[in-house]
């Protein structure tokens, strides 16, 4: 299978490439220009063109159609998977829902959604992100599809900046005023645990979406020089996808994620079905 980590093979001796370079993004940014000209033009849109045009494709390449519930979205990217992909409608949650503490799915319909996507919205969670999961559970069907992506606190520059005497995160929640920072940001298997707990098969990867700046390439040769990482695990962005498998009752509050203080799941707990729903290889590849 062909490395779809966002790092190819090092014996090229060309370690780092991003989606946001590949023609796929470059075609989205010229084709919602056409479309929606006020939309591209913003800088929201050209900072994530990389992630739109991955979800889109990786969304195309999953094939699954029927009605998709985009999972705190926004009106842009309702309108992007709508027009781009082969979903026959796209749903946003009605406002006035939090979405990690409210019993949502009773409200929006059970075992309803063919597919379901939570894109960059689990690192701004603070209160309880396996609710959050349980409830996008709830509301998909036996066999439905679930997407997640958010920033990896293990990237290649995080790891530059906790080896150079910084803190790893892409976004601090220290702003002068409460807002929508990220409140935890995750490392690739703790979050794949969390997701297969609420009884979803996974697949778990990471890649690089983003832009690259000055400080990205001094990490990346940083980065060479050492030995024994597993370049899965150091893209900018965490990419799972679930399969909904079982129906599980409550929200399962996984340590280290849930400190023991506030979950009765203890350290070293886990649900004796979580490891037959973790895969360790990565089945959807755009890169082919």
């Amino acid at each position: 299978m062909t490395n779809t980590s966002g790092f190819k093979d090092e014996v090229s001796g060309d370690l780092f490439t991003t989606y946001y370079d590949n023609p796929q993004t470059i075609n989205l940014i010229s084709d919602w220009n056409s479309r929606h000209p006020d939309q591209s033009k913003t800088s929201y849109f050209r900072t994530h063109a990389g992630r739109f045009a991955y979800m889109v494709d990786l969304v195309n390449l999953i094939g699954k159609k029927g009605i998709c519930l985009d999972v705190a979205g926004t009106s842009r990217t309702q309108m992007l998977l709508s027009e781009m992909t082969r979903f026959e409608e796209v749903l946003l949650l009605p406002p006035g829902i939090d979405v990690e503490l409210d019993p949502w799915a009773d409200r929006l319909g059970l075992c309803k959604y063919d597919f379901v996507i939570f894109a960059e919205v689990i690192e701004h969670l603070g209160a309880d992100p396996a609710l959050a999961l349980h409830e996008i559970s709830r509301c998909l069907k036996p066999g439905g599809i679930f997407l997640l992506t958010t920033v990896n606190i293990a990237s290649v520059l995080g790891l530059y900046h906790m080896a150079h005497g910084y803190a790893p995160y892409a976004m601090s929640n220290i702003f002068g005023k409460h807002g929508d920072r990220h409140q935890r940001e995750y490392a690739p298997i703790e979050l794949q645990k969390l997701v297969a707990a609420q009884g979803f098969e996974t697949w778990m990867t990471t890649t690089n979406l983003y832009q690259t700046a000055e400080i990205k390439h001094r990490a990346q040769e940083w980065f060479k020089k050492l030995n024994g990482l597993n370049n899965r695990f150091h893209g900018d962005t965490i990419v799972i996808v679930g399969e909904k498998k079982l129906e599980i009752d409550e929200p399962y509050r996984l340590h280290p994620i849930y400190h023991d203080s506030v979950s009765s799941n203890k350290r070293g707990d886990s649900p004796p079905y979580m490891p037959k729903l973790l895969h360790s290889d990565w089945k959807f590849d755009l890169s082919a």
